[in-house]
């Protein structure tokens, strides 16, 4: 009797780590790296009002579509709006653009002299710059049963135009490998990478106003 009673733990502690196993199996892992810089002018300057340049895209194996580029750029704008970045809105963008004849505005990525143009013409102090590094759904790979994991990952920089000083910059990148890849889309997955990012400089000390 006893040896059949510690039989009968013995398996049933067996099951229960196995569908402790299967669960964190199933709810997926997440990997994030986040590097900033803040410098010490960061901490004490209140910006006037705040461009953000579209984000280039670096490529690598997952090619971005313009529109997901665009989208991109408009979650870490929101994200900065709505915790108290003084950020040009696209209509008055777009009205200064018309006005001066100048480009299209998206093509603005990358291009350090049309920006600073046209932030003077905004009448803004400070321009973010930034970089969209890996924007992709979880793909299975086919080699040993591995996955590239839903990643988001972008860096951006905050310029004021009066002097060219950097007074922020922030890299990241983060993972969330899930089993069921339509659980999580990836936009989700990028809102809360930017949320959590914006956050953390704020937490750092960066002035937003």
């Amino acid at each position: 009797m006893i040896r059949r009673q510690t039989t009968y733990f013995s398996g049933r502690w067996i099951i229960l780590g196995l569908s402790l196993l299967f669960f964190l199996n199933f709810i997926g892992c997440a990997h994030q790296t986040m590097n900033i810089k803040v410098s010490a002018v960061a901490k004490k300057y209140c910006p006037r009002a705040i461009l953000v340049t579209p984000f280039e895209e670096q490529r690598e194996l997952f090619r971005k579509s313009r529109d997901e580029v665009a989208m991109f750029t408009h979650y870490f704008q929101t994200a900065l709006a709505r915790l108290g970045w003084p950020i040009v809105n696209r209509e008055r963008i777009n009205e200064v653009l018309t006005e001066s004849q100048m480009k299209d505005f998206l093509t603005f990525n990358g291009d350090v002299a049309g920006a600073k143009k046209l932030a003077k013409l905004l009448a803004v102090d400070v321009v973010i710059f930034g970089q969209l590094l890996c924007y992709h759904k979880e793909i299975d790979r086919g080699i040993n049963n591995q996955n590239w994991p839903t990643t988001v990952g972008f860096s951006a920089r905050a310029v004021n135009i009066n002097d060219g000083s950097v007074l922020w910059s922030i890299t990241v990148t983060d993972e969330d490998s899930l089993v069921v890849p339509s659980s999580v889309s990836v936009e989700a997955h990028a809102i809360k990478v930017v949320n959590k990012a914006i956050t953390e400089l704020i937490n750092q000390g960066v002035k937003t106003n």
